[in-house]
């Protein structure tokens, strides 16, 4: 796999099959570079901390006092941001095997397109931020999308665009410079939150997205 100073993909898609695999092509140089350094020092890496003996109240001793937790929730990640934060980038270091296929799926487990992460070992990290990089980014080529997620995108591009949305669609269905039509954003069909990133019970790692709501207050 290429590195370059950003990510790129291929879009495909099996005549038989209307979802759309999303394949890796290049890899920024600080992710190859910083996978390199990890191979080249395994002086670096740490054994598992040693289990510490559970602590235990003595009997006339007062209740500790408990301070609400000031950590940030991990989840959900916005991914119309570009970059995560040192937190993010520092929790999310699961790493994830080269030439995983990951199922892209909404909130109602429908899978929305696969993505193939090639040779490369990711971590969850750098996923995300492709993630975040393919959804801010204009879509490929119109003739890779299938039939049915052509209208799919066409249809939440327009949704969600004003003004001159249509003639931007129609310069991109023909080829012409993509500036202003849709993006990746579209081919998620509006669900720009990552909530899950993870492998279930098989082994199959799936990341799921939903669309942003309006909170709610609970009385």
């Amino acid at each position: 796999m290429a590195n370059n100073t950003q990510w790129s993909y291929r879009v495909s898609h099996n005549p038989g099959d209307n979802r759309m695999t999303l394949s890796i092509q290049t890899v920024p140089r600080s992710v190859a570079q910083r996978r390199h350094r990890a191979i080249q020092s395994p002086s670096q890496l740490q054994y598992p901390p040693t289990p510490r003996i559970p602590y235990l109240m003595l009997p006339d001793q007062p209740a500790p006092t408990h301070f609400p937790s000031i950590t940030p929730d991990l989840f959900p990640i916005n991914l119309l941001w570009r970059g995560l934060s040192p937190l993010h980038a520092s929790l999310l270091s699961d790493s994830i095997p080269a030439f995983t296929t990951i199922s892209v799926r909404d909130a109602s487990n429908q899978i929305l397109c696969n993505m193939e992460t090639g040779p490369c070992v990711l971590t969850t990290a750098d996923f995300t931020e492709f993630l975040q990089y393919m959804v801010c980014s204009p879509l490929p080529s119109y003739a890779d999308l299938s039939p049915i997620v052509r209208e799919s995108v066409k249809v939440n591009f327009l949704y969600r665009s004003v003004g001159q949305s249509r003639e931007q669609w129609e310069r991109f269905a023909l080829g012409t410079p993509r500036f202003g039509g849709p993006t990746g954003r579209d081919l998620l069909l509006g669900n720009t939150l990552l909530w899950t990133l993870d492998p279930d019970l098989c082994g199959v790692w799936i990341a799921t997205v939903d669309v942003p709501r309006v909170p709610y207050q609970l009385w």
